[in-house]
């Protein structure tokens, strides 16, 4: 219960006005007919609120004890004229709080409050008519009844909400907590399938999967709050530095739209995104999320700002042999490398730029800011180098892949005064 709640309930509970004499004998009369009252009162709301019913003996016993407690406290209240103690208030609140746990709506939770008033007047009406009591006494019980009721309702109803937010946030924690094992693997089969609609997580959905870090950091809680806000409906888990997104694919045309706003969600905060394609089932969406991992990994290796699985192969065979592809670099780009740094030229970069400008070196000039003729003569001085000529397919393809084995190692070139040649 808020701090404040009980205070709020004295203030409301009942009529502001003091209550005229005879309201002791009004109240007398209502505790004889207590149990009378509270059979109906659950038989009006099991009948008017299905749900009640619905969700088992259980719950049905349980609400009988509620309205029980509830008339037996507003009875005390009436026969004293005063509100209730913070204990009896927090225990009117805890109403609201066990019909949070056993799935009961909230709208059906006031809809009962609102039977139990109805049934707590017509009682009284019921008493005054059967018996002499005074009016001015009856009226003033009646306004109580819906102060009452008002009061206990708005208490049950502040429990409720705070109690649903808990359940949320516990629900999403065994669905974080699910996921992580998913997609690592620590979960598998039948146990999967059990746990995935315990935490209602649908395996038949399509699921598209996205990764995002950077290469020097890792992503922090503001990084992963702005892009979490752009991606709705999605499931994020931040793990290793990284966060993760999955989020559910209705039809092939949602796919490119997810992608428009994961990609600009991540170059707003100057992240790399990893891709793959959509996949579904619990084997489906742990490979997708491997498959993501690794193209996050290439991303930013290279310092490219998103790269997709499936057109990473060269990349990722160069990444199967680390052997193999410290042998390439070692034969093709580290000769001009250290060429550069013993003559502060940039052939190495002009190299990589001529590969990315689509080997066009009019195109490569317009990137480097410099000439075409200047262009042609750094990639002369690649082949007097390297022993290796562009004009030569397999020459060629071992200096591409060298470049990116290169930057799959971590290791980029900088900028420097492209006067010198």
């Amino acid at each position: 219960m808020a701090p404040d709640s009980s205070g709020d309930l004295a203030a409301r509970a009942l009529p502001r006005r003091p209550p005229p004499p005879g309201v002791s004998a009004v109240a007398e009369a209502l505790e004889e007919r207590l149990d009378e009252l509270v059979a109906d009162a659950l038989d009006s709301i099991v009948r008017e609120v299905p749900v009640y019913h619905e969700r088992g003996t259980d719950v049905e016993a349980d609400t009988r004890r509620a309205a029980a407690y509830v008339y037996a406290s507003l009875i005390d209240s009436i026969r004293t004229g005063t509100p209730p103690n913070a204990a009896v208030a927090s225990s009117l609140a805890d109403v609201g709080a066990d019909r949070a746990q056993q799935g009961i709506p909230l709208g059906d939770l006031l809809q009962a409050f609102r039977i139990s008033a109805r049934t707590a007047s017509d009682h009284l009406t019921r008493v005054v008519s059967s018996r002499d009591l005074d009016r001015d006494a009856a009226m003033w019980v009646a306004e109580a009844i819906l102060h009452w009721i008002d009061a206990v309702s708005n208490l049950a109803s502040a429990s409720y909400s705070r109690t649903q937010v808990r359940m949320l946030d516990a629900q999403e924690d065994r669905r974080r907590d699910f996921l992580l094992d998913l997609l690592y693997g620590a979960v598998t089969g039948e146990e999967a399938l059990e746990r995935a609609e315990a935490v209602a997580w649908d395996p038949a959905t399509s699921y598209w999967v996205g990764v995002m870090g950077r290469a020097d950091a890792v992503v922090s809680p503001e990084d992963q709050a702005a892009v979490v806000a752009t991606m709705t409906h999605s499931f994020p888990l931040r793990t290793h530095g990284t966060l993760v997104l999955l989020v559910p694919v209705a039809t092939a045309n949602d796919v490119a739209a997810i992608e428009t706003r994961a990609l600009s969600a991540a170059a707003g905060r100057g992240l790399a995104v990893g891709l793959t394609d959509v996949r579904s089932g619990v084997a489906g969406v742990r490979r997708a999320h491997m498959e993501a991992t690794e193209a996050l990994e290439i991303a930013e290796a290279t310092g490219e700002t998103a790269v997709r699985y499936s057109e990473a192969v060269l990349d990722r065979l160069l990444r199967r042999d680390p052997d193999l592809l410290d042998e390439l670099v070692d034969r093709t780009v580290v000769p001009i490398a250290t060429y550069d740094a013993t003559r502060h030229t940039e052939l190495l970069r002009t190299l990589e730029a001529y590969f990315d400008s689509g080997e066009s070196p009019s195109r490569t000039a317009g990137v480097l800011h410099t000439h075409t003729q200047t262009v042609r003569y750094r990639l002369g001085r690649v082949r007097e180098i390297t022993g290796l000529t562009l004009d030569d397919a397999e020459d060629r393809l071992h200096l591409m892949l060298g470049v990116r084995g290169w930057r799959l190692r971590g290791q980029r070139t900088g900028g420097g005064d492209d006067s010198v040649v």
